[in-house]
């Protein structure tokens, strides 16, 4: 890369910081995006009925299509007075750009929307789109899934922070729903109702003990794990009313091969049959206006050495000094869709480390996006080598 283009992503990923995008509100980054892909030479560029943004590079001949993704939403800064940095003030020091979503995942946005300057179209064989979805942060995959609903790609690249190396697995998430049912009565009156919370505390306590698995194929680093998130009762406040509902929420992380049916039948043997278990379902509203409505279920997978996705990315990383180490990730990314739902070969690869987004003084390291600018291509150059 040269001076001018280093300079340039890094503009425009400060340009992209000093746009909160909480998720249904990326209108502002959406048009940024737009307008980076026209200044780029994209030969299309779109925006669908939710609101995620497509473009499209041709090259010479026909071939397969390759898909690179980073989603345009960030989580919300609920204390912004903790900041030492304006969380809007893309402020660089060092070789560090401060900001809300520098890592997730606007670095990783201005890093594939500006890998266009380093292609030589001549050399392609195929069509790279780039895109930047919707509100990942609420649901992984659901803005994705309508773009590869669309464009039918060959393979896909989750742009994420994994320090340069390649997400080859990702673990699963599913939003686990138990509740339990009483009878409401006074407070000075309890045997006449049955209270919700004393039906639901044996439950709590039987599923602290379920077993975690290992996946079979990946190993101990898809283990799976369930924290219990939400616990609240109905009414709520309470004036003296033995409550008549409960309900617990738990954040499931799954292995390979996890089904919904198979899920909720083991929580609720284990459970009891005092409680129900099921997965939250949802209705997000984008900045379209449009709505989405998903089940917060999103299966965990893995692209396997033999794939030719997987081995052309680590040897065309390679070849540009990038050491490209295996990664497993332990979060979720919008990869649970095109990895986990629709069966495409799908990696993981960033600049920054992910141990650092959604924190006070977010921040990506500036290096670290150009190299993943350079990745990119790479990548793009290799899979679609004419």
């Amino acid at each position: 890369m040269s001076v001018r283009q280093e300079h340039d992503v890094i503009e425009f990923c400060r340009d992209l910081v000093r746009r909160p995008s909480p998720p249904g509100e990326e209108s502002a980054v959406a048009e940024a995006v737009q307008a980076r892909m026209r200044d780029l030479g994209y030969d299309q560029v779109t925006v669908d009925a939710w609101g995620n943004v497509v473009g499209r590079i041709d090259g010479h001949r026909p071939g397969p299509s390759l898909l690179l993704d980073a989603h345009m939403d960030t989580v919300t800064v609920d204390e912004p007075e903790r900041w030492t940095h304006d969380p809007f003030g893309a402020e660089i020091v060092g070789d560090r750009l401060y900001g809300r979503g520098a890592i997730d995942c606007k670095g990783c946005l201005a890093a594939i929307v500006s890998m266009a300057a380093l292609l030589d179209r001549d050399r392609l064989a195929g069509t790279v789109y780039v895109s930047g979805t919707v509100i990942e942060e609420l649901s992984e995959g659901a803005g994705l899934a309508k773009v590869c609903q669309a464009i039918a790609p060959d393979g896909v690249i989750i742009a994420e922070g994994t320090a340069l190396e390649l997400g080859v697995a990702q673990k699963g998430r599913a939003s686990v729903v138990v509740e339990a049912k009483g009878k409401p009565a006074h407070a000075a009156n309890p045997t006449e109702g049955v209270n919700a919370v004393y039906k639901m505390l044996p439950a709590l306590t039987r599923l602290r003990d379920l077993p975690l698995r290992a996946d079979s194929v990946v190993g101990p680093q898809l283990t799976e794990l369930a924290e219990l998130i939400e616990l609240n009762s109905a009414p709520y406040p309470s004036n003296s009313v033995v409550p008549y509902h409960c309900r617990a929420r738990y954040d499931c992380r799954m292995r390979t091969g996890e089904t919904p049916a198979a899920l909720l039948a083991r929580w609720q043997a284990l459970a009891g049959d005092e409680v129900t278990v099921s997965i939250r379902r949802q209705t997000l509203t984008c900045y379209t206006g449009a709505q989405i409505e998903v089940e917060d279920f999103y299966p965990a997978w893995y692209t396997p050495p033999e794939a030719t996705l997987r081995s052309t990315a680590q040897r065309a990383l390679r070849e540009i000094g990038q050491e490209a180490k295996d990664f497993v990730a332990h979060y979720c990314t919008n990869g649970s869709y095109c990895g986990g739902v629709a069966g495409l070969p799908t990696l993981i690869y960033g600049p920054g480390v992910m141990q650092h987004a959604h924190m006070t003084d977010e921040f990506v390291e500036i290096p670290q996006v150009v190299a993943a600018t350079q990745g990119y291509a790479a990548i793009v150059s290799a899979m679609l080598a004419a």
